[in-house]
């Protein structure tokens, strides 16, 4: 038994002794190279390293080209200023072109037919009952009355006792008894001046008639003035009789 640790220890020092001379062979002479191996995998990035500190001042660049941006809001009005001195006054213009007088003239007769004609119109929207008929209006208030009250009041408001002087216009007249609910309405004719022949309030021949038959036929002797009857007839009756007043106006 102790000879054999003798052997062991000696076997053990023997490949210490080897080992040692092998480094030595490794260290001194040199090996031939060998195949390259295959490469590894990447490994994981490492972690980011601190910020650096500033860098020195660069050159200044060049100067670039903005848009112009916006205006701005309009700013507060300033304070009014003094009231200047007043000027030199200027030479006096030319002398205008002169008037046509002809020209005037018409426009003045145009201006007094219109001013005329409103007037006229102003009458008329007066009375209750009113109708146009060709350059003439027939006016009334439903007044009754004499021939001679009648026709002063047609001559207050500025116009005359109706007479109608066309078929037309008797018409109208007729039309007129509708409104009134009359039976008669004075029209401006008599035969005071000379019996038997009728004038208008001018004391001028009629241009126009519409006698019922057999009239005037100055019935007693005494029916001097005439009188449009419903039916649209013309008869003489007596002057003091009382009956519906219609007024003629003019246009112009």
């Amino acid at each position: 038994m102790q000879l054999f640790k003798c052997y062991l220890c000696a076997a053990l020092l023997l490949m210490q002794f080897e080992l040692h001379l092998l480094a030595a062979s490794e260290s001194s002479c040199p090996a031939l190279a060998g195949m390259p191996g295959i490469p590894g995998h990447n490994g994981s990035p490492g972690r980011d390293g601190r910020d650096g500190g500033p860098g020195p001042k660069g050159e200044m660049g060049d100067p670039g080209v903005g848009a112009q941006g916006p205006p701005g809001k309009m700013g507060p009005a300033g304070p009014v200023g003094a009231i200047g001195t007043k000027g030199q006054k200027g030479n006096p213009g030319p002398p205008g072109a002169s008037a046509d007088s002809s020209l005037i003239k018409n426009l003045q007769s145009d201006i007094s037919h219109l001013t005329n004609r409103l007037n006229v119109i102003e009458k008329v929207l007066r009375f209750r009952v009113f109708k146009s008929t060709g350059e003439k209006f027939y006016v009334s208030n439903g007044l009754v009355a004499n021939f001679d009250d009648g026709s002063r009041f047609c001559t207050n408001v500025g116009g005359k006792i109706v007479l109608p002087t066309n078929e037309d216009e008797n018409k109208v007249l007729s039309s007129i008894h509708v409104d009134l609910k009359s039976n008669y309405i004075w029209i401006g004719t008599t035969d005071i001046v000379k019996e038997g022949t009728f004038v208008n309030l001018d004391k001028q021949p009629l241009t126009f008639t519409k006698w019922k038959t057999n009239e005037p036929n100055n019935y007693n002797g005494a029916e001097d003035c005439a009188a449009h009857h419903s039916d649209g007839v013309w008869n003489d009756i007596r002057c003091d009789s009382k009956w519906n007043v219609v007024c003629e106006l003019q246009h112009k």
